[in-house]
């Protein structure tokens, strides 16, 4: 119920993804997630096609940006990458479909990844703020992270021109429900 771009901090096994995969389904035009990387992409796809019946997905390939040089946005829910910002075909898609305004909301899963602290190692996210800032600037951004200490929400704050209450925390980050339990298995059925 933010009024504005939004930052949830919940932790890991609180419906983090359901809430967006919630509010996309929501909305009346596609969604954009950035998730860090491909692998993250297939298993959230994966968990939406098995676990949730959502199909209506679409990711753009390298292919499609780097070989085609174009792609079309046909579904609810659109997979990025970091580096797939960095695309001047995107980038140009994106400034078409925001200055029509057809992009209902920009979901930022991971969002911690944003931070000073991972462009040593993804220089990708250094220039991911400025572009959605800058070529995104109609629909809202949800972050959502498990992963979040003071200086990381406050460089995210700072990064994505967002106000103090737009930082979400809808329930207690200490968890006591968690436990771990080991099980040998003999074949991969009982596994």
């Amino acid at each position: 119920n933010c009024s504005d771009s939004a930052l949830c901090i919940m932790p890991t096994g609180g419906g983090k993804s359901l809430i967006y995969y919630f509010l996309a389904l929501l909305q009346p035009g596609p969604s954009i997630i950035v998730a860090p990387t491909r692998v993250l992409i297939a298993d959230q796809i994966r968990n939406m096609r098995i676990l949730h019946q959502i199909d209506h997905i679409q990711t753009i390939s390298t292919n499609d940006l780097y070989e085609k040089g174009h792609f079309s946005l046909g579904h609810k829910f659109i997979f990025l990458t970091p580096s797939d910002f960095q695309h001047y075909a995107l980038i140009y898609k994106v400034i078409e479909l925001n200055q029509n305004r057809m992009i209902s909301g920009i979901f930022l899963d991971e969002i911690h990844t944003i931070s000073n602290w991972s462009h040593d190692f993804r220089p990708d996210y250094l220039m991911l703020s400025f572009n959605l800032l800058t070529f995104a600037d109609h629909p809202r951004l949800y972050g959502f992270t498990a992963t979040a200490n003071y200086r990381v929400v406050k460089d995210i704050r700072i990064q994505l021109s967002l106000s103090d209450d737009s930082i979400v925390l809808p329930i207690e980050l200490k968890r006591t429900d968690i436990s771990f339990e080991y099980t040998p298995v003999h074949h991969d059925n009982e596994f």
